[in-house]
């Protein structure tokens, strides 16, 4: 079995860093469904832009996150 140390080295190849709403976060999301997914967010209440370019909710499950990637997640607020 590897020491402890190289465990945690495996584990972080499995995790990228990118920039959500101007934080640092760290993701083991391949694509934005999958992100969607592991932030627990409401898919039909948001709307996301990769690289200030918005992303058709259709092409979530398609559409690869790079390292490094500034995404924005805008949710809907209802209210009068």
């Amino acid at each position: 079995m590897p020491p402890l140390c190289q465990v945690h080295q495996l584990l972080k190849l499995d995790t990228m860093k990118v920039i959500i709403n101007n934080e640092e976060v760290d993701t083991s999301a391949k694509y934005l469904l999958d992100l969607i997914n592991e932030l627990q967010l409401n898919s039909s209440q948001i709307a996301i832009a990769v690289e200030k370019q918005i992303v058709q909710r259709q092409m979530w499950d398609n559409y690869p996150i790079m390292p490094g990637a500034k995404i924005t997640i805008i949710t809907v607020a209802c209210g009068g």
